[in-house]
C-alpha cells in the first residue's frame, strides 16, 4: 500500500469512528465486481460488529436483492430501483407486493395473471412502489435520529459513465462528511469528501482490520 493510500485510509477510518450513524451508497457495478457475495459478507461483518456503536443504513440501485444479507437491521436498507427477490403483478390489479420463495409465487394470487419482479425498468409495466415507500419512510426516520454522520459510496459512483445520481445526490443532501472507494486518486477531495482508490472490498477489509485493532 502506498504512502498517499495509508494516509487517505486513516482519515477515512478516523471520520468513521467521529460518526455514529452511516449510511452506504452502494451501486449496481459494487455489488457485481468480485467473488460472489464478497462485498455483502465484508458489510455483514462490520455491521455486525459495529451495530452498538454505529446506526447503519444502505442505499442502494442493485436489484439483485444481494443486499439484504449485509447484516442490516429491519428497517435499515432502501433500494431505489426495486428487488428481483420481490414480485407484483404484471397487470397490475392492485399494489400488493410479496417475497419471491418458490414456483408457485410466479402468479399473483388476486386475479392468476402472472407475475413479474418488483423492480424499475424500461418496460412498459408498471412498477409498485408500495415497499419503497415503506424504505423512503425509514430513511426519513433514520435521518432524524441524533449522531454525527459518514457517507461511504462503495463504487464508482462519482468516476465511473454507470454512476448513479440518485445515490450520489442522496449522499450530499445529509451534508455530512463522504468516504469514496474506487476514486481515481488517494486523499482530501472538495465537499469535503475523502478519495480512496482501494475497491470496496479491500476498503471494507482493511476498516475492519482498523477496527479491530
Amino acid at each position: 500500500m502506498s504512502p498517499d493510500q495509508q494516509a487517505a485510509l486513516a482519515l477515512a477510518a478516523q471520520a468513521f469512528c467521529n460518526a455514529r450513524k452511516v449510511l452506504w451508497l452502494a451501486d449496481d457495478e459494487s455489488f457485481a465486481s468480485g467473488p460472489p457475495g464478497q462485498l455483502a459478507a465484508q458489510l455483514s461483518l462490520l455491521n455486525g460488529a459495529s451495530r452498538s456503536f454505529w446506526q447503519h443504513f444502505l442505499a442502494t440501485t442493485s436489484q439483485s436483492g444481494v443486499v439484504e444479507s449485509c447484516g442490516l437491521p429491519a428497517g435499515s436498507l432502501l433500494e431505489l430501483r426495486g428487488s428481483r427477490r420481490y414480485m407484483q403483478c404484471s397487470r397490475p390489479c392492485g399494489d400488493a407486493v410479496w417475497r419471491w420463495q418458490q414456483a408457485g409465487d410466479s402468479t399473483c394470487a388476486a386475479c392468476g395473471q402472472p407475475a413479474a419482479p418488483n423492480v424499475l425498468s424500461g418496460a412498459e409495466q408498471e412498477w409498485l412502489g408500495s415497499r419503497l415507500q415503506a424504505q423512503e419512510a425509514d430513511f426519513v426516520a433514520w435521518r432524524r435520529q441524533a449522531g454525527a454522520t459518514v457517507v461511504i459510496e462503495l463504487g464508482q459512483l462519482g468516476f465511473s459513465p454507470l454512476f448513479s445520481p440518485q445515490l450520489k445526490a442522496l449522499g450530499r443532501s445529509l451534508r455530512a462528511p463522504v468516504l469514496r472507494c474506487a476514486a481515481a486518486y488517494d486523499g482530501p477531495a472538495p465537499g469535503g469528501a475523502i478519495n480512496l482508490s482501494l475497491p470496496p472490498s479491500a476498503f471494507l477489509a482493511e476498516l475492519i482490520g482498523a477496527l479491530r485493532n
